[in-house]
């Protein structure tokens, strides 16, 4: 869990921050912000460290002509040093705090792994170092049982991050002492900061993100069973027959803003193109056609950069961002809503194991529209956050295949396409029962996992499948046999003509 504040000011105190060699000198500054850029310079200079450490596979052809797979480091140079060889060898990380250069490590560790399990389950390219022009200037610093970045309070909705350092005593600026300390007064929603586990300190939008360690959740214990189906036109819809999505009117009027001012700079852009496109042909007839092409393509292009730093092309890019970010903060706090009701109130919770990236690879028009509508809910995230909701509350959560669940009825067990006339209807052609689509496939997946593992009634969950385990928690990966699938699914439709009229029995 985490909680983002505001940056209002910096002050520094103490003795001036020794930054490394630059230009050829040895340099020291008491300028706040300048130390804040350093810090953050410096962190990504060791986590980059850290990263050229990770390996890619890539082929390479022998000399007797054969292919193989080898593993390479993903960048130019590696640089495996312990933190303290580092600041010995990278001046600029001499006077580093420890809580900070420490945190590198860490969290280089823990985004590495993240995406490799992202790659596996919806696709994505191989992380890469982090950059300077490209993203936020970050550091974080661990507050270790209050060995740095402590916290106080001085307002109802204001306080103090107290950052403290030492220059190393052969790097003291001649006339001053070692120890200095830089204070960043932050803002916030009121929110009380006291079970944190770091600061990260984001310089390039100056705010700074409180990491807590989630708490852990109570469940109801009514051994209570859930299906949940999810989708584009309907985010979630469950077994208990809800169907939940975020606030559409909400989001939509955001997202109209946010369009109105993606066509302004686009139109802002393309003026700029052309007009300078036309101007520099209309000037320049002597030259020949495929050469003035060319050349009034690079001037445009010129005067469209232009353009683009100008304030009112800043100020619309700007409104748009801000549109952007409540429309995801507000899906992404809807999600941490959900999904902690779900898992409070429900001992198991069962999903369908979509493969994200192969339903949203391909497809026409109308296609693309239900692709953009079904991630705009973001399931890698919702599946994210059920995951280790579930791990800290003791619940079960289990991931059953996808197919035919929306065919299946769930009345008579008849699979059939046909079964589904629409999007929200579905009529059973063997036995006529019809329900809500989404409703019926959420009792599918929810009936799916209670077939293969057992229900509540002393039954244990079957060694089928990919278990993973933290705390009292536990998820599982169906893996269901033929003879599993079939037990489940009736494709074949029942012949009713042989069936015996009960008024003729004597």
């Amino acid at each position: 869990m985490s909680e983002k504040v505001s940056i209002a000011s910096v002050k520094h105190t103490g003795s001036p921050v020794y930054l490394g060699v630059r230009s050829g000198h040895h340099s020291w500054t008491q300028n706040p912000y300048e130390v804040l850029e350093w810090m953050g310079d410096s962190w990504r200079l060791r986590f980059n460290q850290h990263r050229s450490k990770r390996k890619k596979w890539e082929k390479v052809t022998r000399k007797s002509g054969k292919e193989q797979r080898i593993l390479v480091p993903i960048g130019d140079s590696v640089t495996d040093v312990t933190d303290k060889q580092a600041r010995a060898d990278f001046s600029s990380l001499a006077a580093l705090p420890s809580m900070i250069l420490q945190s590198a490590e860490r969290i280089e560790d823990s985004a590495w792994w993240s995406a490799v399990k992202r790659r596996k389950t919806s696709g994505g390219k191989m992380p890469r170092f982090r950059s300077k022009k490209s993203q936020d200037n970050i550091f974080t610093c661990w507050f270790n049982k209050g060995s740095n970045a402590t916290y106080q309070k001085t307002g109802k909705k204001t306080g103090i991050i107290t950052i403290k350092g030492q220059n190393p005593s052969k790097h003291n600026k001649p006339g001053h002492k070692s120890r200095w300390t830089l204070k960043i007064r932050v803002k916030h929603s009121g929110r009380e900061f006291s079970h944190y586990t770091s600061v990260q300190v984001n310089t390039t939008t100056m705010s700074a993100v409180f990491t807590s360690v989630p708490k852990k959740l109570t469940r109801s214990n009514d051994q209570h069973s859930i299906g949940i189906d999810r989708g584009g036109v309907v985010a979630v819809s469950t077994s208990d027959r809800q169907s939940l999505a975020p606030n559409t009117k909400l989001t939509s009027q955001w997202d109209k803003k946010h369009t109105y001012h993606q066509k302004k700079m686009s139109k802002m852009r393309s003026r700029a193109l052309n007009s300078a496109k036309k101007e520099f042909i209309s000037n320049n007839p002597n030259i020949p056609k495929g050469e003035l092409s060319h050349k009034a393509h690079q001037v445009g292009k010129e005067a469209m950069y232009q353009v683009m730093k100008g304030v009112q092309y800043q100020h619309h890019k700007e409104r748009a961002n801000h549109y952007s970010s409540k429309i995801t903060k507000y899906r992404e706090a809807w999600q941490q809503e959900i999904t902690t009701k779900l898992v409070c109130f429900s001992d198991r919770i069962v999903l369908e194991d979509l493969k994200v990236k192969n339903m949203t690879r391909k497809g026409g028009k109308r296609k693309r529209g239900m692709n953009r509508s079904f991630l705009a809910f973001s399931p890698a995230r919702f599946v994210a956050m059920l995951e280790y909701k579930t791990l800290l509350s003791g619940g079960e959560l289990i991931f059953v295949p996808p197919h035919y669940t929306s065919q299946r009825c769930n009345k008579c067990g008849y699979t059939e396409k046909e079964n589904r006339e629409s999007q929200a209807v579905f009529v059973c052609k063997n036995c006529g029962h019809k329900d809500n689509a989404d409703n019926n496939a959420a009792l599918n997946i929810r009936d799916y996992a209670d077939y293969l593992y057992g229900t509540y009634q002393g039954t244990d969950l079957s060694a089928s499948g990919e278990t993973q385990e933290n705390g009292s928690g536990v998820i599982i990966r169906a893996t269901p046999s033929k003879e599993d699938v079939e037990g489940f699914y009736t494709w074949k439709q029942p012949d009713h003509s042989d069936a015996i009229n009960p008024s003729s029995v004597v």
